[in-house]
C-alpha cells in the first residue's frame, strides 16, 4: 500500500513507436509544472505504459495508461494540486490523472455504486474521502457521506429530483449502455426460444390427437365387421 501511495496513472498519452515514455513524461510534466526537467527527473523512480487496458479504453481504442512511480510524495502532491488548477495537455490531448487505489479501498467503494451512478447521471462532481466516504456539492450545499447508510438516506431523500440509482456494471457511458442493450437482447432471445418450444409442444400434441382419432376409427370399423360376421353366422344357422 505504501508503494501505491507514490504512484500516479496518466490516461490519454499518445503511444509512439519505440517510445521513451519516462523521458517524455518528465519533459511534459516539467513544462506543465513550470519547473526544470532535472527537478522532476530526480523524483521519478520509473515510468512505463500499462498494456492491459480497461474495458472502456478497448472500446474507444484509446492508448494504454502510463504509470509513474515517484520516490517523493511531494512531487506527487504537487502534480495533484496543479491538476486542480489547470489541465495537463500533451499533444493537444487532455490527460486524466489517477491516483493508484489499494484493492481494500476499492472494495469499500463498491457499496457507493448507486449514489455514484446518480451523481454521474446528473453531472455532479464528487470526490472520494479517505479511507471511506464521498463528498460533493448539491444545491449549493456540501454533502459528506462517510458510510453507505448515509448514502442510502441521501438517495431516498432526493430520489424525486435526482432519480434512482441505476444498475452498476463497473463502468459507465457507452460501455454501460452496450451492456444493457446486450442484456435486453439476450432476454428477448430467450423469450423467442421459449415461445418456439411451446409452439412445437402444441403441434406435437395436435399430431398425437389426430393419430388417436385415426386409431379409434380403425377400431370402430373392426367392431362393425365382427358384428356383421356374427349376424351372418346366425342367419345360416
Amino acid at each position: 500500500m505504501h508503494q501505491k501511495q507514490l504512484n500516479l496513472k496518466f490516461r490519454g498519452v499518445e503511444e509512439e513507436i519505440n517510445e521513451n515514455i519516462k523521458g517524455k513524461m518528465i519533459r511534459e510534466l516539467a513544462k506543465w509544472l513550470e519547473i526544470k526537467e532535472e527537478e522532476v527527473a530526480c523524483t521519478v523512480e520509473s515510468a512505463f505504459r500499462i498494456r492491459v487496458k480497461p474495458q472502456q479504453l478497448k472500446l474507444k481504442k484509446s492508448p494504454g495508461d502510463c504509470l509513474m512511480i515517484f520516490n517523493s510524495i511531494e512531487m506527487k502532491n504537487m502534480i495533484l494540486r496543479t491538476s486542480y488548477r489547470k489541465k495537463l495537455i500533451i499533444e493537444n490531448r487532455t490527460i486524466i490523472i489517477y491516483k493508484e487505489i489499494p484493492i481494500r479501498l476499492l472494495g469499500k467503494r463498491q457499496g457507493y455504486r448507486q449514489i455514484v451512478s446518480v451523481l454521474q447521471r446528473n453531472n455532479i462532481q464528487y470526490r472520494w474521502e479517505f479511507p471511506e466516504g464521498i463528498t460533493f456539492y448539491y444545491k449549493d450545499k456540501r454533502f459528506r457521506l462517510i458510510d453507505t447508510q448515509e448514502a442510502e438516506i441521501f438517495l431516498r431523500r432526493y430520489e424525486k429530483e435526482l432519480g434512482k440509482g441505476e444498475e452498476w456494471y463497473g463502468g459507465g457511458g457507452r460501455y454501460t449502455e452496450r451492456r444493457k442493450e446486450k442484456k435486453v437482447k439476450n432476454t428477448e432471445k430467450q423469450k423467442r426460444e421459449r415461445k418456439e418450444e411451446e409452439e412445437e409442444v402444441e403441434e406435437e400434441g395436435a399430431v398425437g390427437g389426430e393419430e388417436e382419432e385415426e386409431e379409434e376409427e380403425e377400431l370402430g370399423e373392426e367392431e362393425e365387421k365382427e358384428e356383421e360376421t356374427t349376424r351372418n353366422r346366425k342367419t345360416r344357422s
